[in-house]
């Protein structure tokens, strides 16, 4: 591994330029695939009972370790990925709850530039900041059970939590479609709605910080 986020290596292919890591969810199963279809890395699950139904996945800023989140297996993980192996894991596998050690439809998930993991919890209505080695709490915006926009003591169906250059923490909220802008000490920096959007799933900011990118996880009106 010679590159990493902010200078990764080119593929020699386009578009586009870089080979990109994919969550092939119903096969439960990691691909990173290159610009000619060649895939060139795997991870398939060593378990089903535990990891199964790979929903999101995001390398860490070294490109050593995948963050990968199951909603519907409620758990998270950790993968090395030169060793190919399952590392760490937060959640109960089948088991949803918002007590210590439970998680409830968690999506999205990023290993921090500080070996933190980040995870939006939705249907507890929080983000959760975890130290892996002995999985402590750091910081959670949210409360369970308290489901409306008030950041970051309330989050409404929180569905990313999206690190960005300067360590601010980009939430998108499904409920209203708001996305907030938050210090890693809790600071809320700007919320705003996104306009015309439904249901707004994991906002990403653009390379210079000045904008943000948006999909609407909903059907298109017909026109």
């Amino acid at each position: 591994m010679t590159g990493n986020r902010k200078n990764p290596v080119p593929s020699g292919g386009k578009p586009p330029p870089y080979p990109i890591v994919i969550a092939d969810r119903r096969n439960n199963r990691l691909l990173e695939v290159a610009p000619d279809k060649r895939i060139v890395w795997e991870f398939p699950s060593p378990n089903l009972k535990v990891y199964r139904g790979n929903e999101d996945v995001n390398f860490s800023a070294d490109g050593k370790q995948l963050a990968v989140s199951e909603e519907d297996n409620f758990d998270v993980h950790l993968v090395d990925y030169e060793k190919r192996a399952l590392i760490w894991t937060c959640g109960t596998p089948d088991t949803r709850g918002s007590a210590d050690g439970l998680l409830n439809y968690p999506d999205d998930a990023h290993l921090l530039a500080d070996g933190k993991f980040i995870t939006a919890d939705i249907r507890n209505c929080r983000v959760l900041i975890i130290d892996p080695p002995d999985n402590k709490l750091v910081s959670q915006w949210g409360t369970p059970g308290r489901c409306r926009h008030n950041p970051p003591h309330e989050l409404a169906y929180p569905n990313g939590a999206t690190p960005m250059d300067n360590g601010d923490i980009l939430v998108t909220a499904i409920r209203d479609a708001w996305i907030s802008r938050i210090t890693r000490e809790g600071k809320v920096l700007c919320s705003v709605k996104a306009p015309n959007i439904r249901y707004p799933s994991d906002a990403f900011p653009t390379v210079d910080g000045k904008q943000v990118i948006v999909a609407d996880f909903w059907k298109p009106r017909a026109s």
